[in-house]
């Protein structure tokens, strides 16, 4: 009787979590339908699958992402508010399911027979990953954008994007093209934007 009452442990411990379903299907929809013809009543379609996923959030195992996961959630809000295509959304719910996986894959109970110098590694990569994400959710609030903003998520993001936009302009105007060759000044533009992101990120 203890051996059957294990293994039905084992199972529960080994199920897919309610997450990956929901969410999955949310992806397979919109990418069906950014390949297919509208159908009615598509953006409560997509309403409704998105809120399902996301009620299912292992918000206990990753709560280490809450703030990725608020503006994300926030961000694809507003995509259906104001009528972003179903590619646009899709590629949004993408980039959120690959960074979602990134530290899945560090959580203890998905790698148990990877060695420690790979989970360092991964480990290593989570700063570049978090600003990855970041920018990307910035870049879709703009491309959402209908008018002034009134989330306060959305507005830090679209603010935090005039920065870094500024930021970029700014390093641009330091290394102008050559008029000669029309080739970019990029070496040492790049020699100094990578020491610049190695000291903004802790690299050395």
């Amino acid at each position: 009787m203890a051996k059957s009452s294990d293994k039905r442990k084992d199972r529960v411990r080994t199920a897919p979590h309610p997450f990956f379903d929901k969410y999955g299907k949310l992806r397979e929809s919109l990418e069906s339908l950014s390949r297919n013809k509208v159908m009615d009543d598509q953006a409560d379609y997509i309403g409704n699958l998105f809120a399902a996923a996301m009620k299912t959030f292992p918000k206990k195992e990753f709560g280490h992402i809450a703030g990725e996961k608020e503006k994300f959630e926030a961000v694809f809000g507003a995509g259906l508010r104001n009528n972003a295509s179903p590619k646009d959304l899709f590629d949004l719910a993408e980039l959120f399911w690959f960074f979602f996986c990134y530290h899945l894959r560090l959580n203890r109970k998905c790698h148990e027979n990877v060695p420690k110098e790979t989970l360092n590694i991964w480990a290593e990569e989570i700063p570049w990953e978090t600003l990855g994400i970041e920018h990307a959710l910035q870049n879709h609030a703009e491309l959402f954008r209908r008018g002034p903003a009134d989330d306060p998520l959305i507005l830090s993001l679209l603010e935090d994007r005039e920065k870094r936009m500024k930021r970029i302009d700014d390093f641009m105007s330091k290394y102008p093209f050559d008029d000669d060759t029309g080739a970019y000044q990029g070496h040492v533009a790049r020699q100094e934007q990578c020491a610049h992101s190695g000291r903004a990120h802790g690299r050395n």
